[in-house]
């Protein structure tokens, strides 16, 4: 496997995403709900990422099944970084049922994904 610069740039800010989420569920800062939500954040930014990087070096032609993991797991960021920012906004807040609406578009999409896997697979080649 041949690795460009672009390559190594975004393998180095996937381990970054991830050390700092890491970072974050120590047991002193685990209890926030804020840090719960940006680590959720840094994890789907890495998910995004991860699929650039398995795209840029070849690797999702030999794993097609991974293919659009990283966008699908990337829609999630936006509703995460939403709530984050709701959390530090707000003193008490809450992760409640009304919440969830912003995973709504993950579920369309992930379902499109799924059908379309299911019905519009093409056959394997086969010699008559």
């Amino acid at each position: 496997m041949y690795l460009t610069l672009t390559d190594i740039v975004l393998l180095t800010s996937i381990i970054q995403s991830l050390a700092l989420a890491v970072f974050l569920l120590l047991p002193s800062n685990s209890g926030l709900i804020s840090n719960r939500l940006l680590v959720a954040t840094l994890v789907f930014f890495a998910a995004g990422l991860g699929e650039i990087f398995l795209y840029g070096s070849g690797l999702a032609l030999q794993y097609p099944n991974f293919a659009y993991l990283g966008t699908l797991i990337g829609l999630l960021q936006a509703g995460s970084l939403y709530l984050y920012a709701q959390s530090l906004m707000y003193q008490n807040f809450q992760l409640r049922g009304k919440h969830l609406v912003h995973t709504l578009l993950f579920w369309v999409v992930g379902a499109i994904f799924l059908i379309e896997a299911i019905f519009l697979i093409e056959p394997k080649f086969c010699r008559i």
